[in-house]
């Protein structure tokens, strides 16, 4: 039981999104139908932008810490930096998808999918960098 919380841990950039795609494809199939609006697309990719901007702004705080810092040793030692990076990495990829499904008028679930996936790895990173600014002032 321990490999597994440590591997979900681990792969956390996937781990997270699939297991909040599937509860969202099981709410949605199985007991709520959920219905989004126009409207509420349009506040959607408006949030998406607003990501966007965190998640690059994330990246630059972290590249900005100081290189010699043991906590930024220590974060490279475990590998914790491409975890990092590939929140970072998904989290815009996805992003960037969801508005492209929305300018291309996919269905909705497809939007609310990637809406998801992009907001926990958003999550993800933010979890990151929090704890980076907070240990890198110890």
């Amino acid at each position: 039981m321990n490999k597994v919380i440590t591997a979900i841990r681990k792969y956390c950039y996937i781990s997270y999104p699939s297991i909040i795609t599937l509860i969202f494809i099981g709410l949605n199939k199985y007991i709520y139908h959920i219905n989004i609006g126009e409207n509420e697309l349009n506040t959607i990719i408006g949030l998406l932008g607003t990501l966007i901007g965190f998640l690059l702004m994330a990246i630059t705080v972290f590249l900005s810490l100081p290189k010699e810092n043991i906590v930024i040793k220590r974060v490279k030692k475990y590998n914790h930096h491409k975890i990092f990076s590939k929140c970072i990495l998904l989290g815009i990829l996805f992003s960037c998808l969801t508005i492209l499904f929305w300018i291309m008028k996919l269905p909705n679930s497809w939007i609310l999918i990637c809406f998801l996936i992009s907001i926990s790895e958003t999550i993800i990173a933010a979890y990151y960098i929090y704890l980076l600014c907070l240990y890198s002032f110890e």
